[in-house]
């Protein structure tokens, strides 16, 4: 997968989660990651009682953009985390 299409999935991703209220940013980092952020989560007290929701986030995430992209979560709310954040990786 070549740095155009990560980015085009990417902002396909944030589009989605803008338009279900995410509030979402993604930040091209230095070592040519990105950080992918949502500032905020509509549905963070059912996410409180069900931690399948924030599951499923992580595979729709690997779902758009693809088996040669690592998601990894680096701060999450529900952990005391002021927002979720998820460095995506090319492997």
């Amino acid at each position: 997968m070549d740095a155009t299409n990560l980015k085009a999935r990417l902002q396909k991703l944030f589009m989605m989660r803008m338009n279900e209220g995410y509030f979402a940013e993604v930040q091209e980092q230095e070592d040519g990651s990105y950080l992918f952020i949502q500032k905020h989560c509509p549905i963070i007290e059912a996410a409180s009682v069900c931690n399948g929701i924030c599951r499923n986030e992580l595979e729709l995430f690997q779902s758009v953009l693809g088996d040669h992209v690592s998601v990894e979560r680096v701060e999450y709310l529900l952990s005391g985390g002021s927002r979720c954040a998820y460095r995506i990786t090319e492997i």
